[in-house]
């Protein structure tokens, strides 16, 4: 899949070294790269939605996989955060990061700050996809399922990067328990 922090939450699934938890923060932004990485697609509409599904796919591959372990609390929250227009400060740093030449696959990299058309698309896929929850559940989920389960999102049209909007939301519902998903080095302890 191409998740490198979820690599090592897989590897203490595997130990037991896992603790149980009331929530689950996806930094589906940091989702994108990968998925940006790994598309085969030629056409700009075929990469966005090839990178659609495999953000969703992963997002489901992550779910699922951790509800599995069984260390799940009965109330479930798992938050979905993707990055909208940075903090000003940040601004001259992410801009330096753009002023490199750039070319290829990279090209929509470099679109991916701030509120931008492809987080859009993402974040209404995702949506789609969970509105249509047994499907999603069918198809990514099985059987292995909270009994109170309560999915959060926000987009690109929210101010911040995805990682901050995501401890905001769980300091806000009192989430004592997290599990971090997230690709971003920043993020990982």
């Amino acid at each position: 899949m191409g998740i490198t922090n979820f690599s090592l939450l897989i590897q203490s699934l595997k130990a037991n070294t896992l603790s149980p938890f009331d929530s689950i923060l996806i930094d589906a932004q940091s989702l994108l790269y990968g998925a940006i990485d790994s598309t085969w697609k030629e056409s700009e509409t075929d990469i966005i939605l090839d990178m659609c599904h495999k953000v969703t796919s992963d997002i489901g591959y992550i779910m699922r996989t951790l509800f599995e372990s069984n260390l799940f609390e009965n109330e479930m929250h798992v938050i979905i955060s993707l990055d909208g227009e940075g903090v000003p400060m940040k601004w001259p740093i992410q801009q330096k990061r753009r002023d490199k030449p750039v070319e290829g696959r990279d090209l929509y990299k470099i679109v991916l700050f701030g509120n931008n058309i492809i987080s859009q698309k993402v974040y209404q896929h995702i949506r789609e996809s969970l509105l249509n929850f047994d499907r999603f559940r069918k198809r990514n989920l099985q059987s292995c399922i909270p009994q109170m389960l309560k999915v959060l999102m926000t987009g690109s049209n929210m101010e911040g990067e995805g990682e901050h909007k995501l401890f905001h939301i769980a300091a806000k519902y009192s989430l004592k328990k997290p599990i971090i998903v997230s690709e971003d080095n920043d993020v990982s302890s």
